[in-house]
């Protein structure tokens, strides 16, 4: 409510028109949240963050000297450590669409149905995003 206030006063252009699932009903959200997208986003960051763990642990083995242990580390963890350039790519293309997502949303010359369709466009993007490294997490 406050944003509807404060929106025109503050020249930020049109909000991006709501879905259904952003609508407040009887105390609950008409869809649950997460969606079906996010969550696969959400595992992946997850997956990303033990691709991440696992390339640092043996990098600290390297650098301990303790060759034996990064020895392990490369064979106990081959297949997260072969899939850290993809985990990279993945998680930069999110960052470049969460920056989007904040450029359309700023946006004043769209108006709210072009906000919303750029929006979902972009949503879509990002579930794709998800769902390939979740597929890929899967096939490992």
């Amino acid at each position: 409510m406050a944003d509807t206030i404060a929106r025109p006063a503050l020249d930020r252009g049109d909000r991006a028109d709501r879905r259904l699932k952003d609508l407040f009903v009887l105390g609950n959200f008409v869809e649950s949240l997460p969606s079906g997208s996010s969550r696969y986003v959400t595992q992946m960051y997850e997956q990303a963050r033990q691709v991440e763990q696992a390339h640092a642990s043996y990098r600290d083995a390297i650098k301990r000297g303790d060759l034996e242990k990064a020895e392990e580390i490369q064979r106990d963890e081959a297949p997260k450590l072969r899939q850290r350039p993809a985990y990279a790519n993945a998680t930069r293309q999110l960052s470049d669409l969460n920056q989007r997502a904040k450029a359309v949303t700023a946006s004043k010359e769209l108006s709210g149905a072009e906000k919303r369709a750029a929006l979902d466009a972009i949503e879509r993007q990002r579930a794709e995003i998800g769902h390939r490294m979740n597929a890929l997490a899967i096939a490992q």
